[in-house]
């Protein structure tokens, strides 16, 4: 089955302690709603809410363009 729940991404600031944890370099990062990061590093908050704003716009526009009957293509997570 097909999961289209919309992901929410946020930024959030890992420490050097929590990027270590993670194997990530140290600053901000969009992460979803599982705490899965999805961009980043990026030096500040506003540049990592940029780089959400145009990945919710992208995907906003994807989903507009795409065919409505007989697409075998999917934008949504199958789990």
């Amino acid at each position: 089955m097909i999961n289209c729940t919309p992901r929410y991404l946020t930024p959030r600031y890992l420490n050097e302690r929590q990027s270590d944890l993670r194997g990530v370099k140290e600053g901000w990062h969009a992460m979803d709603e599982h705490n899965n990061l999805l961009f980043g590093p990026f030096s500040n908050k506003e540049s990592c809410l940029r780089r959400i704003n145009r990945s919710v716009n992208w995907s906003m526009s994807f989903e507009l363009r795409r065919p409505l009957s007989g697409s075998t293509f999917s934008t949504c997570d199958p789990r």
